[in-house]
Parts: structure tokens; sequence; C-alpha cells
């Protein structure tokens, strides 16, 4: 399997991918006060008389996993459906994710033949190239809830590496406290709060399986911001590793935030993003140049550049 990469002739193309795609996620994958208003856990963890398996005993096979899982490719399709003022929307394209934990990051979204959507991440920076108006949008993974000068930065990419069961969970240092587990009935789950890649999460593992069956990301609060389900577990191939050693990661992943209310005549729906992966490999160039902000920005030149690249452009040079 062979990643593609950028070319120029993507800023040549004009998106036919609707604007109402480019707000959903400008507005759900928001971890700052423009995205979707966060609500409280709808479950209760109930301990009950079943006993729980130790953090570690949950923690350590899923890091062996993510350990295995260091460079990422997939494709597949992305689905996307939002509810606004205008009614019910719906649209797809085909999907491209390229990860190199801990923090690189890129989502290709293609539509004809056209790149309306680029999100992506480094070791400092996260980006959303919206191409329908383009614009470009950075931010720093440190100071995602500063306000730049068009506003709150909205979109926060490594929230998706935990929506997708792909962050590590904390190992425990020098006699530190584990996260406590507990069991979910409703979901028939193993339950545990812990950091995340981007930020505060709560995971459940499947009692069966041990696969992670569901992420929220929480808010500092404890309230739901975004939550994931996810399901068919498939093996990723990985040069070098028995077929039967293939970590696995879930083909669907269906990634949803709860409605903001606004007022009483004017409610508005974040809507719901489903990605389905056909395809699935730990290979591919680590030197590609999708993690590659000055590469992309060759590639799709923006009109518009908002938030901290555009502080850093406006700021005088230093003297000598």
């Amino acid at each position: 399997m062979t990643a593609k990469e950028p070319d120029v002739r993507f800023a040549k193309r004009v998106s036919r991918l609707r604007l109402g795609v480019a707000a959903w996620l400008l507005g759900c994958l928001a971890l700052t006060s423009a995205g979707c208003k966060s609500v409280p856990a709808t479950t209760k963890p109930d301990t009950g008389a079943m006993v729980a398996p130790s953090y570690q005993q949950l923690a350590e096979p899923h890091n062996q996993r993510i350990a295995k899982l260091q460079k990422l490719y997939a494709m597949g399709v992305i689905e996307i459906r939002w509810r606004d003022d205008h009614g019910n929307h719906f649209d797809q394209g085909n999907m491209e994710l390229w990860v190199q934990l801990p923090r690189h990051t890129a989502l290709r979204v293609e539509k004809l033949g056209e790149v309306p959507l680029w999100l992506g991440s480094d070791d400092q920076r996260y980006w959303l190239f919206d191409n329908k108006e383009k614009v470009l949008r950075v931010g720093m993974h440190d100071e995602a809830n500063a306000p730049g000068p068009s506003g709150p930065i909205d979109v926060k990419p490594l929230a998706l590496l935990d929506l997708m069961a792909l962050s590590p969970l904390p190992v425990a240092q020098g006699g530190q406290a584990t996260p406590a587990v507990h069991n979910d009935d409703q979901r028939n789950a193993w339950v545990i709060e812990a950091a995340g890649s981007g930020g505060p999460m709560r995971v459940y593992f499947d009692r069966k399986t041990e696969q992670i069956s569901r992420v929220e990301t929480l808010s500092s609060d404890g309230k739901i911001l975004l939550f994931s389900n996810l399901t068919e577990y498939k093996p990723a191939t990985l040069s070098g590793v028995a077929p039967l050693a293939y970590p696995k990661i879930a083909h669907k992943v269906e990634i949803a935030s709860a409605p903001q209310v606004e007022s009483a005549s004017n409610i508005r729906g974040c809507g719901n993003v489903s990605v389905f992966i056909d395809e699935a490999t730990g290979v591919f160039d680590a030197n590609s140049n999708v993690f590659d902000l000055n590469r992309l920005m060759q590639s799709m030149p923006p009109d518009r550049i908002e938030g901290q690249l555009r502080q850093e452009m406006a700021a005088p040079a230093s003297l000598p």
C-alpha cells in the first residue's frame, strides 16, 4: 500500500463538499468555549459484586497494542451528518489517515477528486485547511483555549487519537496512584478515567473482548464533550511482524457530540461523524510531507490564515 502525498494540484481544485462539513468539524471537534456544549455523563458506574480487573491488567495490553502502532496509515470512507437551522444534512467522502505517535496526525478528506478538508498536527501545532473557503486555522496544543485575533481556535486533532483508541494510557510512576476501574453494567464494560492525548477522557473496555468500545472526551469538571463508539476491530498489517501478532484497530468509529441549545427558537445540533476503515497498515514513509505544515501550505495556499501562525507572521522581526 502506498500512501498518497499532497501535490500542487490540490491547491487548484475547487471544493464541492458542503461548507457545513467544515463548520461541523470546527464546532464539534472543538474543546474550547466555541465548541458544542458539554453534557454530564449519562451512566453511573456500578461496582456491584463483580471483581474488576486492576488498572494495570487493562492498561498494559492496550499500551502494548499502541506500541506497535507508532506509525499508522489507514484509508476508507468518512460520513458526516449534521443539523442546523436549514434542516438535516449528510455528506461523505474518501479519507486517508496518517498517524505518527505521539502527536503527528493528518486526516485528508477527498470528494470527486478534490480535497476540501485537511486536518493535521505536529509536536507543537495543529491545523485545519478549509479549502472551500481557502482558510487555514492554526493553533498550539498547549494553548488550545487561547483566543486568536479572529476568535478561539476550534479544532483539536489530538482528541481524534483518543476517540479512535490510539492514545496510550498513563503509566504510574514511583508509587503514584493508578486510576480506579469501575463496572458499567449498562454497557457491559470496565471504565477508566485517565489523561489522553487531547485531555481528560473516559475509556470503556468491553468486558468480553477487553477491547475499547467507547471513549468520552471530558471537560475539566468531568462533563462529556465528545464520545465515540468503536466496533469491528481488525488487524493492521506491520512489516516484520507475524500476522497473528498484528495489532487490531477499530474499523468503524462513530463520533458524536451533544446538541447545543442557543435559544428556544434557535437549536443547533453538531451531528456526528462515522469513519469506516477499509485497510490499515503501519507501513508508510516516516519522512512523509503529510506532517509538514510549510509543505502543505505550498500545496494548498490559503487566502487567509487564522490563529497562532497569523500572530507569528504579524510579529515584528527581532533585531540582531
